[in-house]
């Protein structure tokens, strides 16, 4: 029998609370129930703009980072981890993963390169004037 599992100190706790007290406790439960049911139906990868996967740039970056849930952001360069950047600034590959409370998962690689290309004499040496007006 189900009663047999009754905690009689939390049945008078239930019945003592009044109305306006029990309204705000069934208020509480159900929006907690309704952020779960957000996370646990997320079938959706994080959004990131700033940048696309694989791109080299010579400009700072700077993430958007757009979920319907919580993320938590990784970054990963020359082997050290930071965590939650959205703005980067020096030269090097950067790793970056994004991951959302329901842990879909969005992950990019991106170059940060603001050296200026080195152009020896030496490189127009092959050209001549036959293409001249």
């Amino acid at each position: 029998d189900a009663s047999d599992f009754r905690d009689e100190e939390v049945v008078e706790a239930i019945e003592e609370i009044d109305g306006e007290k029990l309204a705000e406790v069934k208020a509480d439960l159900e929006k907690r129930v309704e952020e779960l049911s957000k996370i646990l139906d997320d079938e959706t990868a994080p959004t990131v703009e700033g940048i696309k996967d694989g791109d080299k740039t010579k400009e700072d970056v700077k993430l958007t980072i757009t979920d319907d849930n919580e993320v938590t952001t990784t970054v990963t360069k020359d082997g050290k981890t930071y965590d939650n950047v959205e703005k980067f600034t020096e030269e090097g590959t950067y790793e970056v993963t994004v991951v959302d409370s329901a842990f879909n998962e969005t992950k990019l690689t991106f170059t940060i390169d603001k050296t200026a290309a080195k152009v020896k004499s030496s490189d127009f040496s092959n050209l001549t004037d036959a293409g001249r007006i």
